[in-house]
Parts: structure tokens; sequence; C-alpha cells
């Protein structure tokens, strides 16, 4: 059962969206709980959902409400991420939240308004 606001009603605040991030303790991860997070890679969705279905910190789908791939456009172009933010139907794009490892992207997100963050990983290029 959800748990009751303890602000009075003109002070609750009305989220669109809200994502499993909402139950975590992790402040960091609590400041995401209303942004939809995507995950947007060279590889297919297929293998997507396979790499983060089985971390080192267990599957972390659940935190996740889709994949996209290159089938949309090219990674380091604005215009790719604008795209994904209009087929979403976000209001504002900055409710969006993507994960990157390339610093190019997380730019060319940027410039489209999105949240970002990049994942730093073995074997990824300097930033």
């Amino acid at each position: 059962m959800a748990k009751q606001s303890q602000k009075p009603p003109s002070q609750t605040t009305h989220h669109k969206h809200t994502n499993r991030l909402a139950s975590e303790h992790n402040p960091y991860l609590l400041q995401h709980a209303h942004n939809s997070v995507y995950i947007y890679s060279s590889g297919s969705r297929l293998a997507q959902r396979l790499i983060f279905g089985d971390t080192n910190y267990g599957d972390l789908r659940k935190y996740l409400c889709g994949f996209f791939a290159t089938i949309v456009r090219n990674k380091k172009e604005t215009s790719s991420y604008v795209e994904i933010s209009k087929s979403m139907g976000a209001d504002r794009p900055s409710e969006i939240l993507f994960v990157t490892d390339v610093y190019q992207e997380a730019i060319a997100t940027k410039a489209a308004s999105l949240e970002v963050i990049i994942s730093v990983q073995p074997g990824n290029e300097p930033l």
C-alpha cells in the first residue's frame, strides 16, 4: 500500500512518472525517482536487456523504463535525442535521464536538454 504524503494537500507534488527508484534509500537515486530512465546503445535491445539483467549489482532492469538502439539515429547527434524525446511524449526533455559511456553522446544528449549520466566502465575511452 502506498504511503500517504505527510505534506498538506496544497504542498503535495504530483509527478507524471514515478519509477522504481522511489523505493531506494540512496539520495542520488532518489533524485531521479520521477525521471524516465532509458538506455540508448549501439547494441541491440536484446543485448542491452542481457547486460543490465546480470550485473555485479544484480538485475538493474527494474530501474529502467526501456531501451533504444541506434536504429533511431546516430548516437552522437543531438537530433537523435530530440527525436527520442518526442517519441516518448515527454512534456519536457529534462524529464528524461539517459545513461551513456561516451562523452560525445553525453554532449549531444545535454544539448537536446535531456538529463544524462556518464557510466564509467573498464575499457571505455578516456573522458
